[in-house]
């Protein structure tokens, strides 16, 4: 008997190196198009298909949803809005809920329409967002950078005093309308 050549192709039961494989040889590999099992937060695209879930963009935490928490500015005829976009986990949304909602509550009520609408109307919307984000479970440890510290509740700073002015301004307006129509 003769020894099998190298190029003998009845001795090498192996396909050709360029002839097309099957995606996954082995019967447990995942399914074609899928990346794993998801991940906490994740959302499923298709059966097979999952999206990455969302992290918090300041700190880069698990898990996180998009808020939008709104600023308010407002001086006599002159009114600025801000806001800041972008899904937070539930410390960093706390903080900068927080951080905006008491630049709103002292920068906010010095024009007309920014006293009657537009103040009252952010702080309202900045409550909801606020609800939304405290439904997040607490952020998984270990996350890549450092979540922004809370600080005191907004009706514990010293900024959130400079609403009491224009409550104290309507108690007045209203007190000196009722004096005028009783006289």
């Amino acid at each position: 008997m003769t020894s099998p050549h190298p190029q003998d192709s009845s001795a090498f039961p192996l396909p050709h190196p360029m002839a097309p494989q099957p995606a996954y040889p082995h019967p447990t590999a995942p399914p074609a198009g899928s990346f794993g099992p998801p991940l906490p937060g994740a959302v499923p695209l298709s059966p097979t298909l999952v999206a990455p879930p969302l992290t918090c963009r300041l700190c880069g935490a698990l898990p996180a949803a998009f808020a939008t928490f709104r600023a308010h500015q407002g001086v006599l005829m002159w009114m600025r809005f801000s806001r800041v976009d972008g899904p937070f986990c539930r410390t960093c949304g706390l903080a900068i809920y927080r951080e905006v909602t008491s630049s709103t509550m002292w920068q906010g009520w010095w024009s007309p329409l920014s006293l009657v609408l537009f103040t009252p109307g952010t702080l309202i919307i900045n409550r909801f967002t606020l609800a939304h984000i405290n439904k997040l479970p607490a952020p998984i440890p270990g996350q890549p950078g450092r979540q922004l510290l809370p600080g005191a509740p907004v009706l514990r700073r010293v900024s959130s005093l400079a609403a009491v002015l224009p409550l104290l301004w309507a108690i007045w307006v209203a007190s000196h309308i009722l004096s005028d129509l009783t006289s």
